[in-house]
């Protein structure tokens, strides 16, 4: 058995919260201005990603283990659903609320009048089922990146990885070898197919960062892959040192585009298993803050940098703007866990047998 087959027995929760605060650090360096791949210090150290991507891809591995458990143990489809939809969608609606009835009137360089009237207030309620509205008119037009919340990209990507695991079950196929051979798939696309970005942007969404939904999906069934496959694992110390050490020797070669695929999902379920302190694990018991703090993280460093801006006439260091970003975007992320997200998560116990009997099962949203 492993570490994983104990409900509060790993790290992952805990791996999240991390992940939402990396994100938050990458995202500092394109919003005052900086080129991501000459300033963000994992870029410059193994090319291949950034900070706030490798964060990103993290909670593809992660998400892909919890939500296949979760499936699991619902009683029906439509509980699975319903699941799903209460853990995404009341964070997410009012996220949105609060950013066209509360943000953006306040920075808004047109009148109140011209705000309301303009459709494409209106369209960025669009961002609700997941379809990524970047702009409000005349809010934060004038700093380096123009976009809202650059993060609501992913949540498309999840829901569409949620679909799959249903879909694949139906057919019969969710199971290791058929997740195996996603992989395998995925993989190969793209390591050989120079248009393998083309290839995504046509199976998932026109208006998707391509590649990256790519490699999130590859991620998600790693994520899946562990989860059937987590009582063989062994996870080494020594192994996941390799693979952090090979990422940074193989700079500027291909290879090290297939060491990163191997290397993101072993080092970050080795960490979410590894005895590193009693108190990281099951994190969760003390809130689930990680969804909230990236719904809110990239909206709150626009406001800070847009604040800056007004009053300086030029943006704030990266330091500052990480430290005040963090602290008022963790601020949100409480707000939204204690005073929405968990009021929706209490349901009853189903009254039908699972889907699918296991024997144990992991912590999972």
């Amino acid at each position: 058995m492993t570490a994983y087959d104990h409900k509060g027995a790993n790290n992952l929760d805990f791996l999240r919260l991390v992940a939402a605060f990396m994100v938050i650090v990458g995202h500092c360096i394109p919003l005052v201005g900086y080129e991501e791949h000459r300033v963000d210090p994992l870029g410059r150290l193994i090319f291949v990603d950034t900070i706030a991507g490798m964060a990103v891809m993290m909670f593809f591995c992660i998400s892909g283990y919890l939500i296949t458990a979760s499936f699991e143990r619902c009683a029906s489809f439509r509980d699975f659903a319903e699941r799903r939809a209460r853990r995404l969608l009341p964070g997410l609606i009012v996220c949105v609320l609060v950013t066209i009835f509360v943000v953006g009137p306040l920075l808004t360089s047109q009148s109140l009048g011209d705000y309301f009237s303009s459709s494409q207030t209106w369209q960025y309620l669009s961002n609700i089922v997941f379809r990524h509205v970047h702009f409000l008119p005349g809010v934060f037009e004038q700093l380096p990146l123009k976009g809202i919340n650059g993060s609501l990209w992913t949540l498309a990507a999840e829901v569409m990885m949620y679909l799959s695991i249903p879909a694949l079950f139906v057919v019969g196929l969710l199971n290791a070898q058929t997740v195996a051979t996603l992989c395998i798939v995925i993989g190969a696309r793209l390591w050989f197919d120079l248009d393998s970005g083309r290839w995504a942007q046509s199976y998932f969404l026109s208006t998707l960062p391509s590649y990256n939904t790519l490699r999130a999906a590859f991620m998600f069934f790693v994520g899946i892959y562990i989860y059937y496959q987590r009582e063989r694992f062994r996870w080494s110390s020594h192994i996941a040192i390799i693979l952090f050490i090979l990422l940074f020797v193989t700079y500027g070669m291909k290879i090290q585009q297939l060491v990163y695929l191997v290397a993101v999902p072993y080092i970050t379920f080795y960490l979410g298993q590894a005895k590193i302190h009693p108190n990281l694990l099951n994190f969760s018991r003390y809130g689930d803050f990680s969804y909230g703090l990236y719904l809110y993280g990239f909206l709150a460093q626009q406001i800070i940098v847009q604040l800056w801006i007004t009053q300086t006439g030029g943006p704030p260091r990266l330091l500052w703007l990480l430290a005040t970003s963090s602290v008022f975007a963790f601020a949100l992320a409480l707000a939204s866990w204690f005073l929405v997200e968990r009021h929706f998560l209490r349901t009853k116990k189903p009254k039908e047998p699972p889907l699918r009997v296991i024997s144990v099962a992991p912590n999972s949203p």
